[in-house]
């Protein structure tokens, strides 16, 4: 037993010596996109103009590592390294392979990051920190997977022209982590914090919305917008590293550096003006000091009018909330509050597996909103405050809703409120029974209708259609939904919507769904190859 404990002190002793003495193993290159081609890479660099950022370089930043939006990274870059120089970058990736064996892999120091202007230097002496930090059981120390890992060489090129003096550090972070890894992210970000110098730049590489029509693609973008403008939890934004963002806003969160600023946005749809086109989307963020506020409110109300870059005043840290409703049928889903992928199919809950096919690839179709309402029962009530936005949801019988009006109990002093306050809104849920005699009159569901942000009429077991109702201040607006899950097996159809209340404005998306089976089906977004 004595000589156990022996070995493993020894090895806690020699594990960080042993990592760093990299003399016998041979160098692993790693080259990224366009390798050894100087001419374009030249080309690169002289082609985009800078963005306009405010004017101090920020602590932290989130830019894409899509390969389509070259030039809008080279913008992004040219337009730090006017403001100031970096001594060290410290990089965030999804580890898009799986290849690393814990939540954080690091590079080996025999990994030489090579671009056409000379080598980009890891950071030897941090990785060395590394290695012998508290949390250092959770770090994988790695080589060859870095060849293939465009989640960090894609930024490489852009690090060595630009910060020509500044050394290297690309962290890659587990996908799809549970909340006991986020727990190794937090102690990452608490480390980073701790050890960074003063004039680093902490850089998370995080494409947004993955396999989308370019409409689902712009909902997925508002929710994940106003969730990092409000420093909101990011886990259940539909975005490719929860993991990276995480870390860098509770990095950020301890330096102070909690104001972030979107510098532009864009998507495959940008590139590829195609309403079927499969896009995925890019966001572009900077994080600044509280005591920036000042330069922050120039940039926005003054330089960013005369720019070139997809962001607005008026679409920036507003009240927000962006919800999915859908149709009739017995579906076990309830109101829930985020989607996860199950990704080896190895869920029991009846709602995963009702809508796996409607969820779509990587279950991408279905993330990203803050709330999700299906069916939902007598009694349920539901309320919760996200992006400066109080939603409130409750649910009672048609019949019940019907006599409460009739008795001046139904909360009627909705309207009103809706036209003032647009950082609150109150969606019912009102159940009906396909077998009931009940059936209220029209009139009536309009002036229930009136008095909420959304009606939805709603039958639960699958026999007949549910619909929505929306009050837009002159007229109520009805919508069907039909039917996601039948009874009986018998065909199906309906939509599934997609509502953005955005700052008092509302936007509603359809989708539209048939089905032989009696359950719906995924939802046919692209054109067919023929």
């Amino acid at each position: 037993m004595k000589n156990k404990i022996r070995f493993l002190i020894l090895a806690l002793i020699l594990f960080p010596a042993l990592i760093f003495s990299s003399c016998k193993k041979e160098s692993v290159e790693v080259y990224g996109q366009y390798a050894g081609d100087a001419k374009l890479w030249e080309h690169t660099f002289k082609t985009s103009s800078a963005y306009t950022i405010p004017e101090k370089f920020p602590k932290a930043i989130i830019i894409p590592h899509h390969d389509i939006t070259t030039f809008r990274q080279n913008s992004f870059y040219k337009a730090l390294s006017e403001k100031a120089q970096p001594s060290l970058v410290v990089l965030l990736s999804p580890d898009h392979f799986e290849r690393g064996k814990k939540e954080i892999v690091a590079p080996l120091p025999n990994v030489i990051f090579k671009t056409t202007e000379g080598n980009l230097e890891l950071d030897k002496t941090f990785l060395k920190k590394l290695s012998k930090s508290d949390f250092s059981s959770q770090v994988d120390f790695a080589d060859q997977l870095w060849k293939e890992e465009h989640g960090a060489f894609i930024h490489v090129p852009f690090i060595r022209h630009y910060f020509p003096n500044a050394k290297f550090l690309p962290l890659l972070l587990k996908p799809l982590s549970t909340d006991e890894d986020f727990s190794s992210y937090a102690e990452l970000a608490d480390f980073l914090c701790d050890n960074l110098p003063d004039d680093a730049l902490l850089v998370a590489s995080v494409d947004f919305s993955h396999y989308q029509i370019p409409e689902m693609t712009s909902i997925h973008d508002e929710v994940s917008l106003n969730t990092i403008a409000n420093f909101e939890d990011p886990r259940p934004i539909e975005i490719d590293s929860p993991e990276s963002v995480f870390t860098l806003m509770e990095y950020c969160r301890k330096k102070g550096a909690v104001r972030p600023v979107i510098v532009d946005r864009s998507s495959t749809y940008d590139f590829i003006p195609d309403e079927f086109v499969e896009s995925t989307s890019h966001q572009y963020w900077a994080f600044y000091m509280e005591e920036d506020s000042a330069l922050i409110e120039s940039y926005y109300y003054k330089m960013m009018p005369m720019s070139r870059q997809r962001v607005f005043v008026n679409n920036y840290n507003l009240p927000n909330q962006t919800i999915v409703i859908g149709g009739s049928g017995d579906l076990g889903l309830g109101l829930r509050t985020r989607w996860d992928w199950d990704r080896y199919r190895t869920s029991t809950d009846p709602g995963e597996i009702n809508l796996r096919s409607l969820a779509g690839k990587e279950a991408r179709f279905l993330m990203g909103f803050d709330a999700y309402i299906f069916d939902m029962h007598d009694g349920d009530f539901f309320e919760r405050t996200l992006h400066g936005t109080n939603l409130k949801v409750d649910c009672t019988t048609l019949q019940k809703a019907a006599a409460m009006f009739d008795e001046g109990r139904w909360d009627t002093g909705m309207p009103d409120e809706k036209s003032a306050s647009p950082a609150s809104l109150h969606i019912s849920v009102l159940i009906h029974d396909a077998f009931s005699s009940f059936l209220p009159d029209d009139g009536l569901i309009e002036k229930l209708a009136m008095t909420r942000d959304a009606l939805i009429i709603r039958e639960n077991i699958g026999m007949s259609d549910s619909s929505a109702y929306f009050y837009d201040g002159t007229k109520v607006e009805k919508i069907n939904l039909g039917i996601m899950k039948s009874a009986d097996g018998t065909p199906i159809e309906g939509n599934v919507l997609a509502v953005n209340w955005a700052s008092g404005r509302r936007e509603i998306h359809t989708f539209h769904y048939e089905s032989d089976t009696g359950l719906v089906p995924a939802i046919h977004q692209f054109i067919p190859e023929e």
